[in-house]
Order: C-alpha cells, then structure tokens, then sequence
C-alpha cells in the first residue's frame, strides 16, 4: 500500500511538473513571436521571486510557532498532575521544586533556575472552568476561520480575475485590484456585501474549520497555514508591478499639502506598504491566535473540563507574538493616517477639518501607543519579570484599553465634532480643504489643461456662413453607430458566421474625380445622377474673375441654371473647351485675363447657392466651340485667323512655351504625359486610352464609341445601360437626389487627337464610419463545429464597410464607399472589395483584407497546413486560401506539437495528419487578450477602431496588409491625493500610450503619446526597450489618432462638478452641471459625445473633434460644450466653451420637446408609427458653426421586426424655426434660401410657451 503511494504521488508529481514545463515553454514561445520576451521574463522572475519570498517566510514563520507551541503545550496526562493557581514567585534553588511542578512544565521547565512559585498548590480553582474554557477556545476557533475565509477568498479572486473572460468592459485592466489589510471594515465588506446564499456559504465554512480544530488542532492549523501562505504568496506576487514600480519610482514634482510628500510617495510607495499590512497582519495575527488554541486545548483540558493556566514559557511565547501583532497594528496606523487624503467624510473628497483636527491626531496616537505595547510584549517575552498578583492578565488590560481608546478617540469623538463645530460653521472651516480636493482633482484628471472660452450665440447665420463652413455642413453626421451595424447586419454580413461587432468614427482624405459631374448634381437621397446636357440660361459673376491660363479643347453645353457664380475656390487644372454655347446673356461683373493661352485656368471661388461642390475636382471638360450670344465677347483669341487651338498656338507667335503649354507642338521635347497626344510619339495605355486604333485596357476605352466595355465603364455612352450601383462609381453623392435615367452624352467619335488626361490631386476631408467584418466562430451551424473547421478552416474575418456618415444611398440605406466582398472587378483585383469609385480605390488601400486578429478571434488555429483556409465566400462557392503572413510559432518539430497539446488541452495536435513542417499556430488572437498578456500594467480602453493604412513597410513578395488596430492604453491610480474618483475605480489617468496590432501579421507596438506622464517615466525605467516614441508610428497611422472617447467621458463627467474653481461656489453646488437627456428609439437616455468633423471658433479650418453639450442642473438650457481635439499639434487638448447665463440657448430636452409638440411634425411622425413599422429619432447632435448653433436630427423608418432603419428625413432646429425635409441640404435652403427653396420640406415655427 505504501508503496502504490508512493507511485501514485511520484506520477502527480511529474505531472505537475510537465504542466509546468509546458506552459513555460509555450510562455516563452509566444512571447519570442511578438518580440517581447524580455518584458516577460522580467515579469517571470519577478513574479516568481515574490512568490517564493512570501511563501518560504510566511509557512517558515508558522510551522516554526506551531513548532514551539507543540513543544511548550501541557502533556496530555495533566489530570493526574497536582495543578495550583500561580500567585508569584521568589527565588530558590531548582532542586526545591515538587515533582507536580517539574511533571507540568515537562519538557522543559516553565521557571528558570532560582525561581519558585509563592503560595501553596492548591486544587481548588483552576484558571479556566469549561464554561468560560470552551467559548474562549470556540471563539479562537472562529477567528482562524474568518482568517481562513478572507485570505482565502483574495486568493480566489486573483485566481479569478486571471482567468475570467475577456470582455468589452470599460477600462478593463490585467492587474487585480489592491486588497485591502484585515480589518473591521474589510470584515463587513466579507459578509455585509454578499447575498445570503453566499453567507450561508461562509458560515458553513467557518463551522467545519471550527469543528476540525475542536478534533484535531494540531493537524488543521498546519493545513491552514500551509493554505494561507499559499494564499499571500498568490495575491503579494499577483501585484508584481507595484514591487517594480516602487524601486524605479520617478516623482511628480507636485507637492501634497498635508504632509508635504511629493505625489509619487503615494502613487509608487504607499500600495506596497498597504502590501506589507495586508500580508503581515493575517501572519501575525494568525500565529498569535494558533499558538493560544494549541495551548488552550493542551492537557485535554476540553475533555477534562479545567484548564490550569499558561506556563512562563507558554506566556513569554504570547508576549513575544502579540509584540508582532502591535508592531504590525502601530505600522498600520502610522500609514493609515494617509489613507485620510482619500476620505469620503465632510463635503469634498479628502482629507476634511474633522479628519485633520481628530482622525489625524487619533491615528498617531494609537500608533505610539501600539509601538510602546509592542516593546512592552517584546521586553516581557525577552526579559521575564516577576507578575504583580491579579486577577485579569495583561493581555485583557492591553486589549480593554485598545478598545476604549479606539471606541472614544475613533468613533464618538469624530462624529461629534462632525455634527457639533463644523456642520454649523461648515464653509469657514472647511474652505480650505475644499480648495485642496478641487485643485488635485482637476490636476489629476487634466482638468486643469482645459482652455476655458466664452461662446456668446448670435444666432445671424447665413448662406455664405455655410458655404464658408461647407466642410462641416457636409460631414454632419447622420449616420450613427447603431442603426448602421443594424444595416450591415441586414446587408453586409453576408453569411451566418460573419459579424460586425462594432462601427467607429474615422476621417479619410478622400481623392475627387472631375468626372463625377457627368453622373450628376442634384440634391437628394439616391447614389446615382447622370446629366445628359448642360445649358447656361444665365451667368452672372459677381466678383473678379482673373484667369491665369485658360486651355480651351471643347465644351458641349446644354443649359446651365445658376443663380449666382462666385468663383472663389474651384481650381480648374485643365478645361478644354472647343465649343461654348450660350442660350442666353453672359453678365460677367469683371473679367480679368492675365494671360490667355494653352495652360490652366485657375479660380478663386465657385458658389452655386443651390450646388456645393466640396467634393467636385474637374479633370476634364470637354467644350466643342467657343461661341457667346452678347454685344460682347472678352473671350477673342489674340490671334485671329489662325486655325490651331490655343494650346497649339502662343498668344505671341515666336515666344518660347512651357512643355505644358506646347504639348502638340511637333519636334519639342516633351514628358510621354504631354506628347501623349502627338501622332507617332509612343505614350502608355492609360494616356493613349482614348487615341483611336490604339489598344487600351477596357476601363481606359470605356468611352470609346464601339468599343466593349463593362457596365460601369460604359455608364456614359449612348444606348449603353447600367444599374445604380454601377453608375454610383462614377461620382460621390453628397446628399443627391435620385435618378433613374441612364447616362448619355451627344458626342460623336472625333477624328482630332484628344488631350492627354493628367488627373488633378483634389482631395476633400471625409468623416466615415467603419466596420469590420469578423468571423465568429460560434455562429457556425452545430453541426459543422468540427474541429478541424474550427482551427483549420474558419481562420479569419474578411474585409469591412466604409460608409460616409452624411451621405445617403438608394431607399434611405446607407452609402457605402466599400462594402461587399470579392466585388473589386477586374484583374488584379480578386477577392477585393466593392469600391464606390476609382478615386475611392486610390484613396483607400484595401488589399487583401484579411483579418486574422480582431475582437472576435478567440481560438486558436493552425495555418498553412494539408487543409485550406476559408478565404471568403464567393456565389455559391467558397474561395480558399493558405496564410503567408509573419504570425504564428512554427510547429516544426513532435515535441513542440506535444508541448502546445498540453498547454492548449487539445491532444488532437498529436493525432492529426494535417500538419506540415510549415504548419503554424496562431494562438492569442483576441486584440484585448493579446496586447493584456504582454503589457498587464496598462488600463486599456473598451473600444479598439480599425484604420485602414498604408504603412509601406511590407516586403516585395509578401502579401500587404492594410489593416491595422489602434487601442488607447491608460495609466491609472488610485492614490491620487485629494482626487476625488467619482463612480471609477481610479482617481488619476493618462493616456500615456497607442497600442497598434497589425491585424494580419498580429504584430503589436506600444507608443508613448504623453511622455510626461510620471507612471509611463517609470515604466519606461522598468522596461527600457519596451516603448517607442510616437514619432516612430508611421505617418498613415498618426493621421488616425483620435481622442479615446473613454477617456473624454471620464474628464466629461469629472468637469460637471470640478469646472468650478471657487471654494464657496463649489460647496453651493450652486453652478452644478449634468449631462442631458435625448429621445433615441423612443427613450430618453444621455446625450453621448459624437466626433464630428468641424472648424471650431476663431480656428482657421476645420479638425476631426470629439463634442459633449452640458445642461445646467434642474434645467434644460445648454450652458457649455466641451471639446476634445484630435489633428496635428492640436492632438489631445481639451476646449471648454462657456454660454452667458444671462441668455437661453436651447438644450437637447428643449429640442426634443419642441419637436415633439409640434402638431404637424408629431402627426407626421405618428403615421409613419402604424402597426409594422416605427419611426426612430436618431441622435440629436448640437453642431457650433461661427457664432452660432444648428440642432440636426436624424429620422430613420424601421420595421419591427427584422429591422432595416432607412433614412427618411432630417430635422433642423435654427433659432425660432423647426424643418422637417427630405435631407440637409433641403432643410438648410429652407431656413437660409427660403426665396429658393422649392422643396416640400415642413417649415414650422418654434413655439416657446411649453418649453420644459
């Protein structure tokens, strides 16, 4: 039998060992993939050293006292011994002692030599009757068991934190809380906060470890012990980053008031104190308490019914350990004496008069007083004095006179003085500290870096307003998140086990294609527009037109509408005209012509009062001749008589002409792009694309009469046909109306040679939404979740959607700049993305948009392997494919497959014969976990955005990626002075780093964005190569730098209270503010910060923003607005802007309100709320342009049941007027070209008189 024990535990010992083994290995593995091992093993070795440390000292400690207790204990034949009450001692020789003496202090003596007990043995009273014996020890018992249970229970919520799933929760973070020193409150936290199954739970637990001590002491103190040194060992090495930040600690240079220490004292030195407190208190606590029970239970008093009292050595041992016990407890109230900085008690968070004037001065006191009682207990453990007969032992005095002093001095006294002397005078006395608490607190949320600006509403806005501000006007954004993952999840999932988890805000710099024009331009809802002819009816110019050069080829018009042409911005890089007709009078104000010949024409400004063109860039347009019905025609060629086009022929004959002015000209030396139209000269395809006779690719003879060409590059020529999607590429909407009519143009097929293309490098700023779409894994069909689908075959998400937040597709949908999957067209663009234009695929790389790390990737797979990888799906097949990426450790070898079969639990790794020698596991693939493993010390935020970016870092032969994810990290803490934390776990924070993972290769890089940040400073000591600098991150990717949403919502809510920076006003409440409510989908929730695209008060142009409105408390008026700053230098700096109290500004509920009484736009509302469908009020934004407010709304239609919102119509509040239009264009005109307006948009006035 002994022997099968000693095999049985010989192979659980090896196989805890190969656990070990090979979860090291497959650490270190990983860890040497993503290039941060060193940050590993300095995470190992000191995790494993406190570990160690802590668990040697802590089961040393009390296997040494339970040691001495057994040694020191009454022998168990105690009854037959003569036992007598000791009343003293005097000096004798040892040899006078009895025998019953020598028998009970057997074996070793309990008096030293020279020392007798006075008085006479006695056997009528012992020390302890059994009915004051067995409560005492059932109550020590107790003791150990909540002892047992709170440790036990940190433990287990360490072991917890590590293990439990990774979600989305906000701030999410890998280092477990700080646990907090057994203590009363700590106590009434274990069992006041649990439910009553739980406490039930926990009594149960504390009875069996009493009744296991009542039947064997000795035993279950040495499992309890062993237990608890476990469990210090698990939670001290758990905080293995407090410990490196505490040697390498970097300070503040910001001074606390009250005990003048630098701010790093507490944020880097205090945690591990408390550290020490929480680990020293229980062991000392439970030595103390063990060694009393083994001596109380010793001599089997309990059978036996009679306990005669302690030995000298039994005494001297007590003393010795309740000397460590008020040791610990005077360490522990010295340091809790700073625990007062983050006081709740009084008005303002901190330290307040009453913690000042008597918690601070208790707390010293009972410090010394602990400290002189732990060198009394240490002088009688060392040194034995002779006892004074009494009747109650000193331990009794000692913890009497703790209690009263406590009882007085820490709860009655300070209540008292609270209620007393400072609720009466409570502002005099409390200033202050009430200055203290706001002056920290907005240093440590960056409150205090917030510029403060007074926005006064005018409320004069105007059309040229607008058009000055079109770059706004045209990225309002009336797409939100929610009703646009409802569309994709309708339209772009595409298959079960795809999903789109989330959407985010982005802004792309957009290329604009001149041609667009010829799709159309007309305000509305569709995608696609195309113009037939383009006739002038009236031209008038009223502001200098000055033309540096003009290059005229031919123009064929048919009637041009306009009311007003200001040519201010539009710049015409080539516009070749040949023939202009015009219907009826040109009025040009003045026409001023620098020089006219072959060349460009450069404008100032183009307004059309019913046309924006912010995203219109005229490559080419093409005129046949140049003819004006008016007594005056200011466009004559210099040179008459002369049969050439103006690019062939120089204002002066015999002067000397740019390359780019005499392009034609035959026998000068020109770039292929200038001679691409000279007969003979050699040119590429592109630019010989429309030359007849010469071969070209399809999409570059797609205008060519008689040529074959798809739809979409046949969208312009007579008789052809296309879809809406088709002619959507040819031009981005921006608020169109629809159109139906196919494109057709009257030219017929030229015999002169035409002009080369050269394409302008018009961009615009566009603010999009994006979504990724992700496999997840879960949503396969029961019956296909096999294992090998599930690690071989179901590898990766593919691709995402791009829709601009203000434009809207055909039926209300949105419109997508990229969706689908595999719709790319044309060689060269397999299994690519639909694009809504070329200009759309040359602005935005899209690749192979493979996504192998995301949110939703949380199993592990196995690439390159004997079985492809689903690539995407394609009709009613499936496209396949094999990863080529960096990612992956190779399984080369059977004892890596064997190492990563235990470590991952799957020993189908071994059995399977799938594998190759390229074969390679990807494991870790969630973004979260990923980046959580290799940095546990940062806060990460809850929303990762996927950027799409050309980092120009991928090798020839390796396929690109594009994809990248972008996370904030945070350094928090908790031990801010006077920081009042609010609802958060933390009271200081940075967003001291940018965390990019590649979403192919799964690479990750740390960037320290705010390298001012002390606990980054001390981080970057710990781990000297682990971060680089933000000027490192390639360009592509900076330009998508955000403010982190979560952060802006902390500081959002901190600066409710905390922008008021007067003591007596803050302690008023009398300027409190709060976040308003909206209407969104029916109910009324919190008005959530929105990014928005917009040129802030005196700020030269426009930046992508992060916006939050305020509302007074107990009012509805909007009071500020505060706004997070994203581009260039601007990143990260807060803007506070202030309305005058004196003025009402209309807050969201004020908007909402009025909407919704309105009789004619409520009623129209309620039709479209019939049984099957319901209208959804989408987000209320509040968009500041000049000096003045614009309230948008979104209107979607939904069905209720598989819901597709739709955009229907577009709410506009201005001053005293409520539209309701088609779109926000309509709704504009309506309110600022009223005379213009023919749209039948609701216009209805703003009643004041129910405002809540």
């Amino acid at each position: 039998m002994t022997k099968l024990l000693r095999w049985v535990t010989g192979l659980l010992g090896l196989w805890i060992a190969w656990n070990l083994l090979s979860h090291l290995v497959a650490e270190i593995l990983w860890f040497t993939e993503v290039d941060y091992l060193s940050a590993f093993l300095l995470h190992l070795q000191t995790q494993l050293s406190l570990w160690g440390i802590v668990f040697s000292l802590s089961l040393g400690f009390l296997l040494t006292n339970l040691r001495l207790a057994n040694h020191f204990k009454h022998p168990e034949n105690l009854a037959d011994l003569e036992i007598t009450w000791l009343k003293g001692f005097k000096t004798l020789d040892s040899s006078s002692l009895t025998l019953n003496q020598t028998q009970l202090n057997s074996p070793s003596p309990i008096v030293r030599s020279g020392v007798r007990p006075r008085g006479k043995f006695s056997r009528k009273r012992p020390a302890f009757r059994l009915r004051s014996l067995l409560p005492f020890a059932l109550a020590l018992s107790v003791l150990v068991g909540v002892v047992l249970l709170y440790y036990g229970k940190m433990a287990f919520s360490v072991w917890h934190f590590n293990r439990e799933t990774l979600s989305a929760t906000f701030l999410s973070e890998a280092t477990p809380p700080l646990p907090s020193p057994l203590g009363w409150v700590s106590l009434g936290k274990l069992f006041l906060s649990e439910s009553r199954s739980h406490l039930v739970w926990q009594l149960g637990m504390i009875s069996a470890v009493m009744v296991g001590l009542m039947v064997n002491t000795q035993l279950w103190l040495r499992v309890i012990a062993l237990a608890l040194s476990f469990s210090w060992a698990m939670v001290i090495s758990e905080q293995w980053g407090r410990i490196l930040e505490y040697f390498y600690p970097t300070h503040f240079n910001t001074t606390e008031p009250l005990f003048r220490q630098d701010i790093g004292f507490y944020v880097f030195g205090v945690p591990v104190w408390q550290l020490l407190d929480f680990w020293l208190g229980g062991l000392f606590l439970f030595g103390l308490v063990a060694v009393w029970l083994i001596y109380l239970t010793s001599g089997n008093s309990l059978s036996d019914g009679k306990f005669p009292g302690f030995s000298q050595n039994q005494l001297r041992h007590l003393y010795g350990l309740g000397s460590a016990v008020s040791a610990i407890t005077a360490f522990h109230y010295w340091f809790s004496r700073y625990n007062l900085l983050y006081s709740t008690r009084g008005v303002a968070y901190g330290a307040s008069y009453t913690n000042v004037s008597v918690k601070l001065p208790f707390n010293t006191g009972l410090s010394i007083l602990a400290f002189a009682i732990a060198l009394l207990l240490l002088l009688r453990s060392i040194v034995w004095i002779r006892r004074l007969p009494t009747k109650i032992p000193i331990a009794l005095w000692i913890l009497g006179l703790y209690l009263g002093i406590w009882g007085i001095a820490g709860v009655i006294l300070p209540a008292a003085v609270q209620r007393f002397k400072v609720e009466p005078n409570e502002l005099a006395l409390e200033r202050p500290y009430i200055a203290r608490t706001i002056a920290l607190t907005r240093a440590a949320f960056d409150l205090d870096s917030v510029e403060v600006e007074t926005f006064n509403p005018q409320g004069n806005l105007t059309s040229t307003d607008l058009e000055k501000n079109h770059l706004t006007i045209d990225n309002i954004p009336l797409w939100d998140t929610r009703p646009l993952l409802q569309s994709n999840r309708q339209l772009q999932q595409l298959r079960l086990y795809y999903k789109f988890p989330d959407a985010n805000f982005d802004r792309y710099t957009i290329k604009v294609n001149p041609n667009q024009l010829k799709a159309g331009l007309k305000a509305g809802l569709k995608a696609g527009f195309n113009v037939e002819k383009l006739k002038v009816g009236k031209l008038k110019v009223d502001e200098k037109l000055n033309v540096s050069k003009l290059n005229v080829d031919r123009l064929n018009v048919g009637r041009l509408n306009v009311a007003r042409l200001n040519l201010d911005w539009l710049n015409l890089d080539w516009l070749n005209v040949g023939k202009l007709k015009v219907d009826e009078k040109l009025n040009v104000s003045k026409l001023n012509v620098d020089r006219l010949n072959v060349g460009r024409l450069n404008v100032a400004r183009l307004n059309l009062d019913w046309l924006n063109l912010d995203w219109l860039n005229l490559d080419w347009l093409n005129v046949g001749k140049l003819k004006v019905e008016s007594s005056k025609n200011p466009l004559q060629p210099n040179n008459l008589g002369q049969k050439a086009t103006l690019r062939e022929q120089p204002n002066n004959l015999g002067q000397k002409a740019t390359l780019r002015e005499q392009p034609n000209n035959l026998g000068q030396k020109a770039t292929l792009r200038e001679q691409a139209n000279n007969l003979g000269q050699k040119a590429t395809l592109r630019e010989q694309a429309n030359n007849l006779g010469q071969k070209a690719t399809l999409r570059e003879q797609a205008n060519n009469l008689g040529q074959k060409a798809t739809l979409r590059e046949q969208a312009s020529n007579l008789g052809q046909k296309a879809t809406l999607r088709e002619q959507a590429s040819n031009f981005q909407p921006n608020n169109l109306q629809p159109s139906t009519k196919q494109p057709s143009t009257s030219r017929k097929p030229s015999t002169k040679q035409p002009s080369t293309l050269i394409k302008p490098s018009k961009t615009h700023k566009q603010q999009v939404l994006i979504a990724p779409r992700e496999l997840d894994y879960d949503a396969v069909p029961k019956q296909a979740q096999t294992w090998v689908n599930k690690h071989l075959v179901y590898t990766h998400g593919y691709g995402f959607t791009l829709s601009a937040v203000n434009q809207v597709g055909e039926g209300g949908l949105p419109y997508y700049f990229i969706k689908d999957i595999g719709s790319g067209g044309g060689e060269g663009f397999k299994g690519s993305l639909y694009t809504s234009s070329p200009e759309i695929r040359d602005s935005i790389p899209i690749g192979q948009p493979r996504i192998y790390y995301g949110e939703l990737t949380n199993n592990y797979i196995m690439t390159s392997t004997k079985t492809q990888e689903l690539d995407y799906p394609s009709g009613d097949d499936n496209v396949y494919n094999t990863y080529d990426g960096t990612g992956g450790i190779a399984l080369n070898s059977f004892w890596r497959r064997l190492v990563f079969a235990q470590y991952l639990k799957d020993w189908q790794m071994v059995l399977t014969g799938n594998f190759t020698p390229e074969t390679r596991l990807l494991f870790r693939r969630n973004i979260r976990q990923r980046i959580q493993e290799i940095a546990p010390f940062l806060r990460y935020d809850a929303d990762p955005y996927l950027v799409i970016a050309d980092t120009s870092q991928a090798e020839s032969g390796v396929t690109k990626n594009y994809l990248y994810w972008i996370v904030d990290g945070y350094t928090t803490s908790d031990r801010y002075p006077y920081a009042d934390p609010g609802d958060n776990q933390f009271n200081y924070i940075r967003n001291s780093v940018k965390v990019v993972i590649d979403a192919y290769n799964g690479d990750v890089s740390f960037y320290i964005a705010d390298p001012k940040d002390p606990i980054i400073q001390t981080w970057s000591k710990i781990l000297p190569n682990f971060f680089k600098s933000l000027d490192q991150m390639p360009t592509n990717l900076r330009t998508h730098l955000r403010y982190p949403i979560d952060l802006f919502n902390i500081q959002s809510e901190r600066l409710l209270a905390y922008h008021m920076t007067d003591p007596q006003v803050f302690y008023n409440q009398e300027d409190l503010w709060r976040i308003p409510q909206e209407i969104y989908a029916g109910k009324s929730q919190p008005v959530e910060p929105y990014y928005i695209i917009m040129k802030l008060p005196k700020e030269k142009s426009e930046e992508f923003i992060l916006l939050h409105p305020y509302t007074p408390t107990g009012r509805n008026n909007l009071i500020g607005w505060l706004a997070g700053r994203s581009d260039g230098d601007q990143y990260g700096k807060l803007l506070l802007y202030q309305f005058p109290k004196q003025q009402l500004i209309y807050g969201p509920e004020q908007i909402e309100a009025l909407i919704n009484q309105d009789p004619v736009i409520s009623q129209q509302i309620s039709l479209w709320n019939q049984k099957g469908s319901r209208a959804v009020q989408g987000n209320l934004l509040v968009i500041p342009i000049e000096q003045s407010l614009l309230y948008v709304e979104p209107l979607y239609l939904e069905a209720e049941q598989n819901s597709l919102p739709t955009l229907v119509r577009v709410i506009v509040v201005y001053q005293n007027q409520i539209i309701m239009a088609q779109n926000l264009k309509e709704a504009l005109d309506a309110i600022f070209k009223p005379e213009q307006s023919k749209t039948s948009a609701i216009v209805r006035p703003v009643e004041e008189t129910a405002l809540p």
